[in-house]
């Protein structure tokens, strides 16, 4: 006879989107580029396209406590004029708080120091929270960004059961005025995710029970459009373009006499 220890199940349900942007947004301290300067994305450093929407992880995750999932992505300042990146995390929301303790994101530009924000600081942040803001792209320069999530190995007995974070990585091209940058972990200085979430060019779902509302359809310029549980909208707007990321991220574990399936 097989004897199966209790079910324990954790999912980190997850929009992880990464939204390149560029415009004159108008809450920003630094000037933002012209219209016709863009960030471009790759998945390979070698091609990149705008305005369009690609995976970046896969639709499930299985993990246990102590586990990351890291993917690369490149961005290139495909405009005239230098530009500085700034990346930052949007925390849409957590069913609870002590398993958004134990849950931590961080985007890397190549070179850099990989810094983590766990998602409960981001959420006492507000809506955005600096995950990397001190490099600047030259015109034509293309950079490698790492975008991790992991659990925290001191995530225990029933903590996570059940239970969800979603969140959105943002990133746009800033005219350089010549400071360092903002802090990493500090709270962004003007809201990039009040530009995001602008009628018409981006919306973001809502998680229950594991079940994402979907966002509208996604413009693209051509190729195929993966589309996603939850999503932000890539839209061309007066003030600039929009070119996005977007994927679903959702963790479970499950163990019994059987293992983790």
């Amino acid at each position: 006879m097989t004897s199966r220890s209790p079910r324990r199940s954790a999912r980190l349900v997850a929009a992880v989107a990464l939204t390149l942007a560029v415009g004159a947004i108008g809450a920003f301290p630094e000037a933002a580029l012209a219209a016709d300067d863009h960030l471009q994305v790759s998945t390979d450093g070698v091609t990149f396209v705008s305005s369009h929407t690609l995976p970046l992880y896969p639709d499930t995750w299985r993990f246990v406590p102590g586990d990351s999932e890291s993917r690369s992505v490149w961005v290139r300042n495909g405009g005239d004029a230098a530009g500085r990146l700034r990346i930052e995390l949007l925390p849409s929301g957590a069913t609870d708080l002590e398993f958004a303790k134990h849950v931590e994101v961080s985007a890397t530009p190549a070179g850099d120091a990989a810094a983590e924000v766990t998602m409960s600081d981001a959420l006492a942040n507000g809506a955005c929270t600096v995950l990397s803001g001190g490099r600047v792209l030259a015109p034509g320069e293309q950079l490698r960004i790492d975008v991790s999530a992991r659990v925290a190995p001191t995530l225990a007995g029933q903590q996570g059961v059940q239970q969800a974070v979603d969140f959105a990585v943002h990133a746009t091209l800033f005219g350089v005025i010549g400071d360092a940058g903002p802090a990493i972990g500090s709270a962004c200085v003007g809201v990039a995710g009040d530009a995001v979430a602008a009628p018409g060019t981006a919306t973001s779902g809502t998680v229950t029970s594991g079940t994402a509302a979907r966002g509208s359809a996604l413009a693209h310029t051509g190729g195929t459009l993966y589309t996603v549980p939850i999503v932000i909208g890539a839209a061309g707007i007066a003030a600039g373009i929009f070119v996005v990321l977007a994927a679903r991220r959702r963790a479970r574990q499950e163990e019994d006499g059987h293992g983790i399936h």
